[in-house]
C-alpha cells in the first residue's frame, strides 16, 4: 500500500496515470484512511476491502469521525467534532458539539466514548 492513494473515494497507484478504483459514495463525507494492517480502507463509516473492493463492513458509530490508530495499529481514536448549525438528525451523534470515541481496530467494536 506504499504506492496507493486515496483521495476523495478515487483509490490510485502512484506507478498510475489510471485509478485503480473509485469506492461508492454511501456518504456526502468521503475521507479514507488505511487500515495499519494494510488490507482495509475506512471510508466514513464504511469498511472496504483493499484487495476486492467489497464493502466488508457498516460502523454506524464512526459516522463523522476523524480517526488515527494507535502506534500499534490496534485501537482507533475518532473525534466527532458537530456544526451547531448542522440540520442533520442522526441518532449516532451526541447532543454534544463534540465527541471522543476508541475502536478496537480488529473488530470495529466501540470500547469507550466521552461526550
Amino acid at each position: 500500500t506504499d504506492d496507493l492513494i486515496l483521495n476523495d473515494g478515487v483509490l490510485w497507484d502512484t506507478r498510475s496515470a489510471t485509478p485503480v478504483h473509485k469506492f461508492d459514495k454511501f456518504n456526502q463525507h468521503i475521507n479514507g484512511v488505511f487500515h495499519p494492517n494494510g488490507q482495509e480502507i475506512l471510508s466514513n463509516s464504511e469498511i472496504w476491502d483493499i484487495k476486492t473492493f467489497h464493502l466488508l463492513k457498516t460502523v454506524p458509530a464512526l459516522d463523522q469521525c476523524r480517526i488515527k490508530f494507535n502506534n500499534i495499529g490496534d485501537v482507533i481514536y475518532g473525534a466527532v467534532f458537530e456544526e451547531e448549525n448542522s440540520e442533520e438528525d442522526d441518532q449516532s451523534k451526541s447532543p454534544f458539539c463534540s465527541s471522543f470515541r476508541t475502536f478496537d481496530a480488529y473488530d470495529y467494536t466501540n470500547i469507550a466514548t466521552i461526550d
